[in-house]
C-alpha cells in the first residue's frame, strides 16, 4: 500500500505544469484587465490634479513610479498580508494621496484644493481596487481550472472510473461527511475531550470508507470484499497518506526558506492540489490495481 501510494505520487508530479500553465493564463488575462483600467485612472487623477493649478508639469508616469515604490517597499515577507494591505481601499488612497503631495510641491500646495483632491483620489482608488480585484479573480479562476484538469489527468493514470460510478462516490462521500460533522457536533456538547475521539474515528473512517468506496468503484464481482477492506489496508492508507503529506510540507518548506515565501506560496499551492487529489484517489488506485493482478 505504502510502496503503490508513493509510486502514485512521485509518477504524478509529471503533471505539475498543468496547473501552473493555468495560473499562469489566470494572471495573463486579469493583468490585461488591471494594468490599462490601473493606467487609466492614475492618468485621470493627474490629469484632474494638473487642471487646478497654472504652468505646472507632471507626467503620469512619475505618479504610476511613486505608486510602485510603494508597493515594493512593503513588507513581501508575509506575502498574503501585503495583498491584503494592496487591495485596501484606506491603502490605495492615503498611496495616491501621498504621491500627488510629493509630486505637487508639498502639502501646503494642494491644502486649498483638498475637497476637489479627494474626489478625484476616490474615484481612481475605485479603480484600481477593481482592476486589482479581477487580477485576483481571475487567478483564482486559474486555480481552479488547473485543479479540476489536474484531477481529470491523474484520474486517467493511477484510476480511471465511469461517470455514473463518479456520482456514486460523490453520494457516499457526502453522507459520509454529513454523518461525521453530526457526530462531531453531538459528542461536543456532552464530552468536552471529544475532539480526540472524533478525531481517531474520523481518520479510521475516512481510511475505511476510501476503501469500501474504492471496492465498489473497482472491484465489486471481481473480488471479495474482505480481501482489501481490512484494518491493515486502512491504517497502510492513513500512513501512506500521512508520508505523503509530509512531503509536500517539507518541500513547501525548503523552497520557503531557500529562495523566499512568495515562491513556497505559488508552488506550495500548486503542489498542494496535487497532492490532495493523489490523496483521494489512493484506495482506488490500490484496489484497482489489486483487481488487476488478483482477478
Amino acid at each position: 500500500m505504502i510502496k503503490r501510494s508513493l509510486k502514485n505520487y512521485f509518477v504524478c508530479l509529471k503533471y505539475i505544469l498543468i496547473p501552473f500553465g493555468t495560473l499562469f493564463l489566470g494572471l495573463i488575462i486579469g493583468l490585461s484587465i488591471f494594468i490599462p483600467v490601473a493606467g487609466a485612472a492614475l492618468h485621470t487623477l493627474i490629469d484632474e490634479t494638473k487642471n487646478l493649478f497654472d504652468e505646472v508639469s507632471v507626467e503620469p508616469r512619475a505618479l504610476v513610479n511613486q505608486v510602485v515604490e510603494t508597493v515594493l517597499a512593503l513588507d513581501w515577507s508575509n506575502p498574503a498580508q501585503a495583498v491584503l494591505k494592496i487591495i485596501s481601499p484606506e491603502w490605495i488612497e492615503s498611496t495616491l494621496q501621498s504621491g500627488l503631495v510629493e509630486l505637487f510641491g508639498g502639502e501646503q500646495t494642494l491644502s486649498e484644493y483638498t475637497a476637489q483632491i479627494s474626489l478625484t483620489v476616490d474615484a481612481a482608488s475605485v479603480s484600481v481596487q477593481r482592476g486589482f480585484s479581477s487580477l485576483l479573480i481571475f487567478a483564482f479562476l486559474g486555480v481552479i481550472t488547473g485543479y479540476f484538469l489536474l484531477r481529470l489527468q491523474i484520474r486517467k493514470q493511477i484510476a480511471a472510473r465511469a461517470f455514473w460510478k463518479s456520482f456514486l462516490a460523490a453520494i457516499i462521500e457526502f453522507l459520509i461527511v454529513t454523518a461525521l460533522t453530526v457526530l462531531s457536533v453531538w459528542l461536543a456538547t456532552v464530552w468536552k475531550f471529544s475532539i480526540i475521539f472524533t478525531f481517531i474515528v474520523a481518520v479510521l473512517t475516512v481510511g475505511g470508507v476510501a476503501i469500501a468506496e474504492a471496492y465498489l468503484i473497482h472491484g465489486y464481482g471481481k473480488i471479495k470484499f474482505r480481501e482489501v477492506f481490512t484494518l491493515k489496508n486502512v491504517l497502510l492508507l492513513v500512513l501512506s497518506n500521512l508520508i505523503i503529506f509530509l512531503i509536500w510540507a517539507a518541500v513547501t518548506a525548503i523552497i520557503s526558506y531557500g529562495i523566499n515565501a512568495i515562491a513556497g506560496i505559488i508552488i506550495g499551492l500548486v503542489l498542494l492540489e496535487l497532492t490532495s487529489i493523489v490523496l483521494s484517489l489512493n484506495a482506488e488506485a490500490y484496489v484497482k490495481y489489486y483487481c488487476e493482478t488478483h482477478s
